[in-house]
């Protein structure tokens, strides 16, 4: 069921994401762009979040690993070169440590909301 959810959140993001960047770029300003932004990112963030949560929970249920933190770093490792880079972009995981992945992808997107935030107020007005 929850895994439907997280799918569901990706699809809508990317025809978000599909329809503002492909056919109403040229018509919207740069502060309409910025304004829907969060709209098509944290819906594309709690969908992975999701889905990478319930792995992770998966593997710790079956007694893989003793945490989400360690399913993370050791899952990670077969990513090669890429494996640091994920776990920068799902570092919510490791220090969240909830037995309910829609919490995981809700307090993960949370935080991801506050950097795009953060973002938006004082990195992207000086570019």
């Amino acid at each position: 069921m929850m895994i439907r959810i997280y799918i569901t959140a990706i699809v809508l993001a990317l025809i978000n994401f599909i329809y503002i960047y492909m056919f109403r770029f040229d018509s919207l300003s740069e502060e309409k762009l910025v304004l829907y932004t969060p709209v098509w990112l944290l819906l594309f963030i709690f969908g992975i979040y999701g889905l990478q949560s319930s792995k992770l929970m998966k593997q710790v249920n079956e007694g893989k690993y003793q945490n989400t933190r360690e399913a993370l770093v050791q899952s990670s490792k077969s990513f090669g070169i890429f494996g640091p880079l994920r776990q920068i972009f799902f570092f919510p995981l490791i220090f969240l440590n909830f037995k309910n992945t829609f919490q995981l992808a809700i307090v993960s997107t949370l935080i991801w909301a506050a950097i795009l935030v953060l973002f938006f107020q004082f990195i992207f007005p000086e570019l």
